[in-house]
């Protein structure tokens, strides 16, 4: 059986969750913040379903929050109780390693829980920094393991600590990060760089953040991308606290925009055109480094740290990842194989993640309004002011475009426009010819 990780939380009943924010915010205003920081918490779980299972355990049956996992109650007693509990019924489940996650710590990077997944100790903790933990995972229980530990107090980790370790089991810590219990730690969650629905209550708390300057931006462009953009927006949002998200939507017929403003992200209206939505998403950034993604394409983890890495070195000024292509289709694993060589002739395309740092990208004059080939074009021209690297990090995209079609003739007819645009076509004459073709998902296709 897969490890399983449940989220613990509060039923929604204004008066009785965050009641000690109620002073700042009101009853309602803490339990719109409770309800958020839930929301925000399962978003971001979701993004570690490969890895474990997901449930939501509530002290009370609720079906507040949109939520597809396992739902549960938690059983009787204090919280103590109430983790072993939930921890012995998995472990004797068959279960190898139960993690249970709370729900007060809304920006808790997904990064985090899944390095305290690969300790080898009995109990592994995620510390706080009030002295408690957002996280406990197991592979071992003990009924006493908990024992003498008193709740919501700065000795709550270090008394759990010696209580798991009077039942003869191992422990370790993990990450530290904060969790937000008091109306000071308010302050803490907003400079942290909050987004999301917590970023949304607390602008109609009038608690909104600060203007903060981001050292990456993030340009998403968007057409009908309701599929699949929260997905996306899901991997980007575990990526850093310090990272500015722009979606240029191109007048999507669907919920693309409500969906990622829902996810707080910056959304910018403009006519559709690839090129044009990320030219004007670029000039609407602020980060010193441009990273663009297209919707389809999920990041794997540590991409915004070999994004750092990689521009460490000063001649270094941009760079692309490894592309792979999701399902088992034919087309899927065709066009990864075939990837790789065309990365060898020196092409490279948009969804691979192209990143540049922003000077750069300035002075080599931007993304051109193309309605074809602008990934090409701005990439000749960026790498006359440096090194342009190839990070072995992978960025996962749609194979739709050449899903329930004939892959031969769409790759012919795809090199076709290659040729042509390097015979010195233009890109204006080449979108004419090739008439958009919708693939699966609503996204229109070039």
């Amino acid at each position: 059986m897969k490890p399983v990780l449940i989220v613990y939380a509060r039923a929604l009943i204004p008066g009785e969750v965050k009641t000690r924010l109620i002073p700042k915010l009101g009853a309602l205003g803490a339990a719109q913040l409770h309800e958020a920081f839930v929301e925000d918490t399962l978003r971001m779980v979701n993004g570690l379903s490969e890895t474990f299972d997901l449930e939501l355990h509530t002290d009370v049956p609720t079906e507040a929050w949109s939520w597809k996992g396992v739902r549960r109650v938690q059983s009787a007693g204090d919280l103590g109780a109430k983790m072993y509990t939930t921890i012995q019924d998995a472990l004797d489940a068959g279960r190898p390693f139960v993690m249970i996650v709370g729900s007060d710590s809304p920006t808790l990077p997904a990064k985090f829980l899944k390095e305290m997944s690969g300790s080898n100790a009995d109990v592994v903790l995620g510390p706080t920094k009030d002295g408690g933990y957002y996280a406990i995972g197991c592979r071992k229980a003990d009924p006493q393991m908990f024992a003498g530990v008193t709740w919501s107090c700065d000795a709550t980790r270090s008394q759990t600590i010696d209580a798991v370790r009077r039942c003869g089991l191992s422990v370790e810590c993990g990450p530290e990060w904060f969790d937000v219990d008091q109306p000071q730690d308010l302050e803490l969650l907003i400079e942290s760089g909050v987004g999301g629905r917590t970023l949304q209550v607390l602008s109609g708390c009038g608690l909104a953040p600060r203007a903060k300057s981001a050292w990456l931006s993030v340009v998403i462009p968007t057409l009908n991308e309701s599929t699949v953009i929260a997905r996306t927006l899901d991997a980007v949002s575990r990526l850093s606290v310090n990272v500015e998200v722009i979606v240029v939507d191109g007048q999507s017929e669907d919920d693309t925009a409500r969906i990622a403003r829902q996810h707080g992200a910056t959304v910018l209206s403009t006519s559709r055109g690839r090129g044009l939505q990320l030219r004007m998403g670029a000039e609407r950034a602020t980060g010193d480094v441009l990273w663009f993604l297209h919707a389809d394409s999920t990041p794997s983890p540590d991409a915004e740290q070999r994004i750092r890495q990689a521009l460490e070195a000063r001649q270094v000024i941009g760079g692309n990842f490894d592309l792979v292509f999701d399902g088992g289709s034919n087309a899927a694993r065709k066009l990864t194989r075939i990837y790789p060589h065309l990365r060898k002739l020196g092409l490279c395309y948009g969804d691979s993640g192209v990143f540049v740092r922003r000077d750069v990208y300035d002075a080599a004059g931007g993304f051109r309004a193309y309605p074809l080939f602008e990934d090409l074009d701005l990439i000749k021209r960026i790498r006359k002011h440096g090194r342009f690297v190839h990070l072995d990090s992978q960025i996962v995209t749609s194979s739709r475009r050449f899903e329930g079609r004939s892959f031969g003739l769409m790759f012919t007819k795809w090199t076709a426009m290659q040729l042509l645009y390097w015979a010195g076509v233009h890109p204006g004459v080449l979108g004419r010819w090739y008439l958009p073709i919708r693939g699966k998902g609503g996204k229109v296709q070039r």
